[in-house]
């Protein structure tokens, strides 16, 4: 089914990439704080199918981010994730167990917090305005705020570089109280480990509905899918160098599927909470609970 998704998902960027008409109007900023509480239990193996016990591992993130609309054209963006994880289970990753022993890496999954700021995000986006229908190309910038330890399940990111491309778009569905929101982007990724490829797509999907002047109802789908290696047979030692980047390195496939709503405070502030699962993946932690609650400011 992901290889099917795939080929989707790459029609559907393409195709939003090129409708690209007119202008629209865009003022003021946006500023907003996410809190977001992920459980994982287990892990899926490279074939899509086996699943292993995993033991606990448990992610908070406090996320800010920061929308600007320079003009009536372009926007900016910033991004800051600081997360905490802890991580109690069987598997070890202790830098002192490798082939090659790290006596200067922290050893991260001890069953202690681990707290750090992850990857700096930037973006720049172009509106463009047919008719009813939003569309917004973007170009978006990932970069590792400081050289933090990527080898452990309480890791706060992959630690690489990446660039990405892709379009949203978004329109009302006739004069009902329904909406389409969309976003399709392709991530040309640094490469982790012996120059493994990485490159993936990330999509995402959404149906919404206003209930009212305050209250809005939502359901929507996300995923990743890509490039990468997958487990555990491009992983024959769990002590080599290989193993060493493999999240830098694991193609990290998932679709998730979610539910979610909004409330309208006031004419500025709106305060948002959602949930997620994930319905299918290959070389991925399973999604045991993720609760996200937003805050957000329109200036």
């Amino acid at each position: 089914m992901l290889a099917r998704v795939r080929v989707v998902v790459s029609m559907l960027g393409i195709c939003l990439s090129l409708i690209l008409a007119g202008s629209a109007r865009a003022e003021g900023g946006y500023l907003s704080v996410q809190y977001q509480y992920v459980e994982q239990e287990g892990f899926i193996f490279g074939d899509g199918e086996t699943e292993v016990d995993l033991g606990r591992l448990i992610a908070q993130t406090l996320q800010f981010d920061l929308l600007y609309h320079l003009n009536d054209r372009w926007s900016v963006e910033v991004g800051l994730p600081i997360v905490r994880k802890r991580y109690n289970g069987p598997i070890r990753h202790d830098p002192l167990l490798l082939d090659n022993p790290r006596p200067d890496n922290e050893f991260l999954d001890d069953g202690s917090w681990q707290t750090n700021v992850a990857n700096i995000e930037l973006g720049l986006s172009r509106h463009f305005q047919y008719r009813d229908i939003t569309i917004s190309p973007f170009l978006r910038f990932e970069v590792p705020s400081h050289n933090y330890e990527v080898y452990g399940l309480a890791a706060a990111g992959d630690g690489l570089k990446k660039v990405m491309l892709g379009t949203g778009i978004s329109a009302p569905i006739g004069l009902s109280n329904f909406y389409l929101r969309g976003e399709w982007g392709y991530t040309f990724s640094e490469r982790g480990g012996d120059g493994i490829n990485v490159n993936h797509h990330r999509f995402q999907a959404e149906l919404g509905y206003f209930l009212n002047r305050r209250w809005t109802a939502r359901v929507f789908a996300l995923g990743r899918i890509g490039n990468g290696l997958d487990f555990p047979e491009d992983y024959p030692s769990l002590t080599d160098e290989i193993w060493y980047r493999h999240d830098q390195t694991m193609s990290h496939e998932f679709i998730n599927v979610g539910v979610g709503f909004d409330y309208q405070v006031s004419a500025r502030y709106n305060v948002s909470f959602w949930t997620q699962e994930l319905v299918e993946g290959r070389n991925t932690n399973t999604t045991d609970a993720a609760y996200y609650l937003q805050v957000g400011y329109a200036f």
